[in-house]
């Protein structure tokens, strides 16, 4: 570590010492920074489109588990078949944007 000092009829005196940062701490600090940033984003945005997809799956159950109320309000069975279309025109099922559903074996939602 250097000292600077400047003589005077005292002696050696020290000039004050500036505080500041280095361009190497500066250097540091933003490096570690921007690998924080790439290891974070990418699963931020991960984390971000699993809850979007939760958030589809439990609208979807949350229509589903609807049809069963209707049947009891209509006061007529609600069959749940292979093809959703006939079962969506009487009860409009909001399936998200690119879902689909597929049903094996009949579901019917009696009254």
């Amino acid at each position: 570590m250097w000292v600077i000092c400047r003589h005077t009829e005292q002696g050696c005196r020290l000039l004050p010492r500036s505080r500041g940062f280095t361009l190497i701490e500066m250097l540091v600090v933003l490096l570690i920074a921007g690998m924080l940033t790439a290891v974070v984003v990418p699963a931020m945005e991960r984390m971000s489109r699993s809850a979007q997809l939760k958030s589809e799956h439990d609208a979807i159950l949350g229509e589903l588990d609807g049809l069963g109320y209707e049947a009891f309000l209509s006061g007529k069975s609600v069959t749940l078949s292979g093809s959703v279309s006939a079962v969506a025109a009487t009860y409009p099922i909001r399936m998200p944007e690119g879902w689909a559903l597929r049903v094996a074996h009949p579901v019917v939602f009696c009254f």
